[in-house]
């Protein structure tokens, strides 16, 4: 499958969950957003990494793991995932999938977690998949640029009585880098700078902590707390994706955005070749389409 953009694939190994981001052009030209999320890691890194770029996710960089994470050499089709593909043009839903499955016919052995379609009922904190955003909102604060330099050194941030940690330490870096490097500083100290409300009304926007309005059993809504209540260590660790929880429909919806010059579109099970009346407008064209900033959109 050729690859015309690839955004994002995120590695979080303390959570054992790895989310992947592709766009790809669909049957007639049109972009297709695909996401798709893994279970309890069971694989090596690098048969990961060589797994993910046969799927089409090609931009494969920067994979930061806990060295003391224990990762076994089982095959990767024995980790429990999810698949969503989406229309970006129409947000119409090409493809919901889970694995593993099941035979209806041997009821002996059925359990909650085989019948639920996890893509719209489970919820996971999406760690360093949030990165972009809060860069995509900082640069549209006209605070930040993809080549503005922040001092990430050295590679620790304290806030209050937490300590924020990089996997690995760095010095000074481009927003770009920030997100190339998967830098926790780095992001820490962009969403610091953002009203805590402008990163609650982002993550409203994008349509986390709401249902997804598809009329399917089950869904849910996540969780993004109230940004009134919000300390600076808890707006720290939103900004990569910790203290708040969606589901997989729900970070697909909000990944499309960057292939949609910066809007939002309802999502649909129901076939249209029409596209929705208007778009929610979240980013800026500008930002969604900034070059230096989608080419280090990568594993982190």
């Amino acid at each position: 499958m050729d690859v015309i953009y690839t955004h994002c694939a995120g590695l979080d190994v303390h959570k054992q969950t790895v989310v992947a981001c592709s766009i790809t052009p669909g049957p007639r030209g049109e972009k297709q957003f695909t996401v798709r999320t893994f279970g309890t890691m069971t694989t090596d890194l690098l048969a990961l990494s060589d797994w993910l770029a046969t799927q089409g996710v090609v931009t494969v960089a920067g994979i930061v793991a806990d060295p003391q994470a224990k990762l076994s050499a089982l095959p990767l089709m024995d980790a429990g995932k999810e698949r969503a593909e989406i229309q970006t043009k129409t947000g119409q839903i090409l493809a919901l999938a889970n694995w593993p499955s099941y035979n209806p016919n041997d009821r002996a052995k059925l359990s909650g977690s085989q019948l639920r379609n996890r893509a719209i009922t489970d919820l996971y904190e999406p760690g360093s998949t949030l990165k972009p955003f809060t860069a995509a909102l900082a640069m549209d604060s006209g605070k930040f640029r993809p080549e503005t330099v922040i001092n990430c050194a050295p590679g620790r941030l304290t806030i209050g009585n937490a300590t924020i940690s990089d996997a690995h330490p760095h010095g000074a870096l481009t927003v770009a880098q920030v997100i190339e490097k998967s830098s926790n500083v780095g992001v820490t100290k962009m969403a610091l700078t953002l009203p805590s409300k402008d990163m609650w009304e982002m993550f409203d926007a994008v349509g986390f902590g709401q249902f997804p309005r598809l009329g399917f059993p089950g869904e849910v809504t996540g969780r993004v707390r109230p940004w009134k209540n919000w300390r600076p260590i808890e707006q720290a660790t939103m900004s990569y994706g910790h203290g708040i929880s969606v589901s997989l429909i729900q970070l697909a919806r909000a990944y499309a955005i960057f292939a949609r010059d910066g809007e939002t579109v309802p999502l649909t099970l129901i076939r249209s070749d029409e596209p929705p009346a208007h778009g929610v407008r979240v980013f800026s064209p500008q930002t969604a389409h900034e070059k230096k900033l989608d080419s280090q959109i990568a594993l982190c």
